[in-house]
């Protein structure tokens, strides 16, 4: 009875507002105490054992792809991952590809099941053979030993935006995300950590979902409807929650080329259309990414935008979703 109150009282906009003001306020003393477990980014807790291997490779295969990654580019990289949520199986396939050392980076601690992520990893070994496994097995023997050389190291407690003093500058070839700069509160700030971070001709590899990650658009509303409130309310919403952030595709090439990387965006997902664009696009085309709906919703709601979103193209409001892949090419760290 409880949970069908509370359901149907969540669907109201100011009760959502609400919750989510009370829910980063928790999450705000949290984080102060020191207490970092939660259960965002436990993506395989719902998953089978084949679900989550091949998760795994989607992820890893992904980076692959869209980074254009051969062997060679791995052989010896130094690789940032950053949220890798509940499970260190991308960053083990990079260490068995050849890559000299990973390091996973985490906010949050995501809660996981040890006895299934035992479970993934040996999937993920069976499949491996000679050199790869080798490194494989000793990149596992070495996680969580403490060791300074150690090929694998999972850090958690801290965000990218504050990561620059925790590793020495140009520390990594290569840093790659997925679902997670959008959650960033200082986006900015995390990008100029990366810039510092991020060797010379170093690459960054980010997918990154715009959409509002059924904040209100569970309940019933526009996709666009959290880009209606103003920034003092959504501020109080999401500083500490790692609710999305509402940058926009065009922050993300702003903040790249003001530091002089060669970016190319590759576009995953339009707003008002439900199924991922494959293969992404470096522009959507009407007709076949999306339609008079997709149109239709931003007219709709342009009036009500919050001033920092209601001049922006229609272009920049159909983009819901992308892949960036970046390459230094001038030096801008600092």
């Amino acid at each position: 009875m409880l949970s069908a109150l509370k359901r149907r009282a969540m669907r109201h906009k100011w009760l959502i507002i609400a919750w989510a003001i009370r829910d980063n306020l928790r999450m705000k003393r949290r984080l102060r105490s020191g207490r970092a477990e939660t259960d965002s980014g436990a993506t395989h807790a719902t998953m089978t054992l084949e679900q989550s291997v091949q998760y795994v490779h989607a992820v890893h295969d992904d980076y692959l792809r869209q980074g254009e990654l051969s062997p060679g580019d791995l052989a010896g990289a130094r690789i940032l991952e950053l949220g890798p949520g509940d499970n260190l199986g991308v960053a083990l396939l990079f260490l068995a590809g050849g890559a000299r050392e990973v390091v996973c980076l985490d906010r949050f601690h995501s809660r996981r099941d040890a006895r299934q992520q035992r479970r993934v990893y040996a999937a993920l070994r069976e499949e491996l053979a000679g050199v790869a496994r080798e490194r494989f097995d000793a990149a596992l023997e070495s996680a969580g030993s403490g060791m300074d050389r150690s090929p694998l190291r999972y850090v958690y407690g801290r965000g990218i935006e504050e990561a620059a003093p925790l590793f020495d500058p140009a520390s990594f070839d290569l840093i790659v995300s997925r679902a997670v700069l959008e959650h960033l509160f200082d986006p900015a700030a995390a990008f100029d950590a990366m810039d510092r971070l991020l060797a010379p001709a170093g690459r960054m590899l980010h997918k990154v979902d715009l959409r509002d990650h059924g904040l209100f658009s569970a309940a019933g509303y526009h996709p666009l409807e959290f880009l209606t409130l103003p920034e003092s309310v959504y501020r109080a919403m999401s500083s500490h929650s790692g609710r999305p952030n509402r940058r926009r595709i065009d922050f993300y090439r702003s903040q790249l080329a003001v530091r002089g990387y060669d970016a190319r965006f590759r576009i995953t997902h339009a707003t008002g259309v439900e199924t991922e664009i494959v293969p992404p696009r470096e522009a959507l085309e009407r007709g076949a990414d999306y339609g008079e709906r997709s149109l239709a919703l931003i007219a709709s709601i342009r009036p009500r935008l919050a001033t920092p979103f209601r001049a922006l193209a229609d272009e920049a409001l159909l983009a819901s979703g992308f892949f960036v892949v970046a390459r230094r090419v001038r030096n801008t760290a600092l």
